[in-house]
């Protein structure tokens, strides 16, 4: 196990080993969990499927997993203490079971799984049509948590419990905070937090 620091923000954490056939691999944002700021936060990555400058579709990212071996590749959007973390988190197959021609050839299914969590993090297109559909999406979870006796008893527990304490916040926020996102939201906050944000990478594979 070895830990690099990259630069002022950003920390690779590794773990060689053969004991698995598939690698792990996740890139993770730490940021205050905050009333207004946390429903946007969780709304970056998933956002980012609808399109980037590379994948201009969901199905894009499909077929591209598709072709790394079928890796799959999904966001964050998780709590840490009085902390929000965010981000991107990937299965894979190790390049060390991969064809030998595949790998005389160049392939990579670490290589492409780590382009396309550069694509998602910094060049996600954030289209008004395809946020529209995300934002009807997560409006239609956040009103079906009252028919989930588990989802709606921990929603209500932790706004009981602690209140307006950022332990009590839900941070996928509520409808109207969803409702009132814009595509330059979601431009300007990623902006800021790929600049300034504590990054934490994980990869734990044969690499």
């Amino acid at each position: 196990y070895r830990t690099y620091r990259i630069n002022d923000t950003v920390t690779l954490s590794h773990i060689k080993t053969d004991r698995f056939k598939n690698a792990r691999l996740s890139v993770v944002l730490t940021v205050p969990a905050d009333a207004e700021l946390s429903p946007l936060n969780s709304m970056l990555i998933p956002a980012a499927f609808r399109g980037t400058e590379r994948y201009r579709s969901f199905r894009d990212f499909c077929r591209r997993s598709e072709e790394l071996d079928a890796a799959a590749v999904s966001d964050i959007n998780g709590r840490s203490g009085d902390c929000q973390t965010i981000g991107i988190k990937a299965s894979m197959l190790n390049d060390t079971y991969i064809s030998s021609e595949d790998r005389a050839s160049g392939f990579s299914i670490l290589d492409g799984v780590a382009e396309m969590a550069e694509e998602l993090f910094f060049s996600p297109l954030y289209r008004a049509e395809d946020l529209e559909t995300d934002k009807k999406n997560r409006i239609d979870i956040i009103r079906g948590r009252k028919n989930h006796a588990y989802a709606y008893g921990k929603y209500r527990f932790a706004k009981l419990m602690f209140g307006s304490d950022p332990y009590g916040l839900s941070l996928s926020g509520e409808e109207d905070q969803i409702a009132g996102i814009t595509p330059d939201d979601l431009r300007r906050r990623r902006e800021a937090l790929v600049a300034s944000a504590p990054a934490d990478i994980f990869y734990c594979g044969t690499a």
